[in-house]
């Protein structure tokens, strides 16, 4: 086990010459927002700052804290981009609870710059984003646990369970770095993570005597309750979804039955990982100032495509979907029928409720009775899974949410 962690991490962990390079990008910018600033200064945040970003970081977060006694009351986006255009910065505002912006470099990697309140304690945050640079701290007082951490983070992505972004629902890089400092390891973490049950609750700081009485129930919803060590009113879990709760217990679980360099490999997808009598793949792409609507705007397609080929009939046995940064998305079905039946019995309303009886006969000609309830025969559009496709992929659901759209398979 020891020799596999050794090899996964070198695998995931930047070299000298990465952090050097990261460290030269995030310095000239830092340097350059420090001499423009009066009462503000900027700082690197995010996983660079926590030393516990993966190999291949193609972005990072610079953190702008403005002074809360003379800032509170003032729109921190409107003065740091004051400050940006002075500077000749050519950078993007990208709106949300606190509008920030986004700047590429010649060599494609990413600068998010945030505004935010200097505060010493959760509790004076004005905008969740106050309080990132506290989490940055938490995390850095669990220094020998970095290379845990980012075990923990490959782990998740080689499981395609990680990101909290809202087209994934996934573990975020905080809440991996909070349960790796929680359980004192990696291993422990799967371990541990194996016998997780529905809402599972862990409060690293032991903020709460009966978190689910003391904790606002609108943030109890996701499986895993995981409180925040800096701000005790928040699950850290929150966008964490049921689908990927079971995929990272899975994920788990398959490691410890068979440890394998491969648990900490995301390997693209493809058709041939998908179960099915049929598997049929569609390509679509969008295009979206944020990379989070378009994620949420593939993701949509996919569920609407899936959702319509039961609707139709058809038996979905497995399916699953990509998305890169560029905005372009994979969607596989993995279908039991190859063809279906033309005709289809279509199960209506008993006997026992007349008003709906008349309605379903209305809706369908072939009706008949049996066992005191209406039954209808319906003959099908489409019995092939490609045909069916082909004409859902043409409908004003898909076309409104996507740029191009091809059935590969």
């Amino acid at each position: 086990m020891q020799e596999l962690l050794k090899e996964a991490l070198a695998e995931v962990t930047p070299d000298v010459q990465e952090v050097q390079r990261i460290t030269a990008k995030t310095e000239k910018v830092l340097h350059d927002l420090n001499g423009a600033l009066t009462d503000a200064h900027a700082i690197v945040g995010g996983s660079i700052a926590k030393q516990s970003f993966l190999k291949h970081a193609r972005d990072a977060d610079i953190y702008v804290q403005f002074s809360k006694g003379k800032y509170a009351d003032a729109n921190l986006s409107d003065e740091l981009e004051a400050v940006l255009r002075k500077l000749g910065y050519a950078t993007e505002r990208v709106h949300g609870s606190r509008d920030y912006f986004q700047m590429h470099d010649e060599d494609g990697f990413l600068l998010e710059i945030i505004p935010i309140i200097e505060i010493t304690d959760a509790d004076e945050a004005l905008n969740i984003t106050d309080i990132s640079p506290l989490h940055v701290k938490w995390v850095l007082g669990h220094a020998k646990l970095h290379d845990d951490m980012r075990l923990a983070k490959a782990f998740a992505r080689g499981g395609r369970c990680y990101g909290a972004e809202s087209y994934i629902h996934g573990f975020s890089g905080y809440s991996l770095e909070i349960l790796t400092a929680f359980y004192g390891g990696f291993v422990q973490l799967v371990e541990a993570a194996t016998k997780w049950k529905e809402q599972q609750i862990i409060d690293p700081e032991q903020h709460h005597k009966h978190v689910l009485f003391e904790v606002n129930a609108s943030k109890l919803l996701s499986p895993l309750v995981l409180i925040d060590p800096v701000q005790k009113g928040r699950n850290a879990s929150a966008s964490l979804n049921r689908v990927m709760f079971q995929r990272f217990i899975k994920h788990a679980k398959s490691f410890l039955k068979s440890p394998n360099i491969v648990h900490f490999r995301m390997d693209e997808l493809t058709a041939s990982d998908i179960k099915g009598k049929v598997v049929c793949s569609i390509e679509v792409s969008t295009q979206q100032a944020k990379e989070d609507v378009a994620g949420c705007r593939i993701l949509k397609v996919y569920e609407y495509i899936r959702d319509q080929l039961e609707k139709y009939g058809f038996t979905v046995q497995q399916s699953d979907w990509t998305f890169d940064k560029r905005q372009k998305g994979m969607l596989f079905y993995g279908i039991k029928e190859e063809e279906l039946p033309r005709e289809h019995i279509w199960r209506g309303p008993p006997l026992s409720r007349p008003d709906d009886v008349v309605k379903f006969k209305e809706k369908y000609d072939d009706v008949y009775e049996e066992d005191g309830r209406c039954y209808a025969r319906v003959t099908r559009d489409f019995i092939r899974p490609l045909d069916l496709l082909t004409h859902l992929v043409a409908q004003t659901y898909v076309k409104e949410r996507t740029t191009s759209v091809n059935i590969v398979a």
